[in-house]
């Protein structure tokens, strides 16, 4: 049952994010966004307005990204 609640959270998580995306817009204003940068200083989105800005989100459980990350620091 237990599992049961967690497969149905997941798929409700996931279908919100789904909708979400797709109303951002190619050309459209960036969501406004804050986080914390690997050294550990804050930024936000909006003061890199007219930078190129990659945002790549990971996770140490992730094979992949275990192999994509070295591909992203070059």
């Amino acid at each position: 049952m237990y599992r049961l609640i967690q497969v149905i959270v997941l798929s409700v998580f996931l279908a919100a994010a789904a909708f979400a995306q797709q109303s951002i817009k190619i050309g459209s204003a960036a969501p406004a966004f804050s986080g914390t940068t690997i050294d550990g200083s804050p930024v936000e989105l909006r003061s890199l307005e007219g930078k190129v800005v990659v945002m790549t989100f990971w996770s140490t459980r992730c094979l992949i990204c275990h192999t994509e990350m070295p591909k992203r620091t070059r």
